[in-house]
């Protein structure tokens, strides 16, 4: 006679697992690194995004010597505060107006643009550039600022901070319900990497190579981005639309946040009507 462990060995060696009652599918692109599909439950209280094993720094404000001193520069920056004003605000921040455990350490505009300079090194810097075109017979030359999308890009694959987060591939998704037996499929797309189009340009690239049936070291993937474009913030003041750039390849959590990961300001773009 078989014991009950016994029983259920048989029964998955022939029928399957028995799955939950409701759970996901996703079913990964043929060229996906990770061609395995994967089966997840629905919980009640489904756990959060992993985030990896990655230690926060100790000190996430340097080259700042303080997190005052972070605090300070960052109210002089967004401020747009003159040198006047800000060393008058650096002044009185030294002489005791921060009575928190971060003491301001920063003596001069000087010292703090310094130290401003040296944490730009750790962000993708802004860059001159033109382009003309021909408007009404006239032609026109249009310079402007810009960060390179794909130095971005390249900045956010060698954070380890993301790197367990990203989305390299498209894959199908299904809602299903039922046991050993499907009873209901229905497709879900609730990520850019779930709908068609990922995919469709996907299937453009090289197959991964799968010899001797190895997991592959490289593969292809796509790294899209989304380009945001908002005229409404135009005003009297200022005539150029600022474009944002947010990463597709990043879960929707962090790339429409404001934190590691999220959008960042790409330039301005003058509309044609101010020739």
């Amino acid at each position: 006679m078989l014991n009950p462990g016994e029983l259920d060995d048989i029964r998955e060696e022939f029928i399957g697992p028995l799955l939950r009652g409701a759970y996901f599918k996703v079913v990964p692109h043929p060229n996906s690194a990770e061609p395995t599909s994967l089966i997840l439950p629905l919980a009640a209280n489904p756990a959060a995004p992993a985030a990896g094993n990655y230690k926060p720094q100790d000190v996430p404000w340097a080259p700042f010597r303080s997190r005052a001193d972070f605090g300070v520069a960052e109210i002089i920056v967004k401020g747009g505060l003159d040198s006047d004003l800000s060393k008058k605000l650096i002044e009185g921040a030294s002489d005791g107006w921060n009575e928190g455990r971060s003491r301001v350490t920063i003596q001069s505009v000087d010292e703090m643009q310094r130290t401003l300079e040296a944490a730009r090194q750790y962000g993708v810097r802004f860059k001159s550039a033109s382009v003309s075109a021909s408007y009404k017979g006239v032609e026109h030359e249009i310079k402007f600022e810009y960060r390179d999308p794909w130095d971005w890009a390249l900045a956010l694959l060698n954070d380890e901070t993301l790197g367990p987060l990203f989305i390299y591939n498209s894959a199908k998704k299904f809602y299903c319900e039922g046991s050993t037996v499907v009873e209901h499929e229905e497709r879900v797309i609730d990520e850019p990497n779930t709908a068609e189009t990922w995919a469709k340009y996907e299937s453009e690239l090289p197959p991964t190579d799968r010899r001797n049936g190895r997991k592959p070291r490289l593969f292809h993937c796509l790294l899209p981005l989304h380009f945001w474009l908002d005229e409404g913030l135009v005003t009297k003041h200022v005539t150029m639309h600022p474009f944002v750039f947010r990463p597709v390849f990043l879960p929707s959590h962090i790339r429409n946040a404001s934190g590691n990961g999220g959008g960042i300001l790409g330039g301005y773009m003058p509309p044609v009507m101010i020739f």
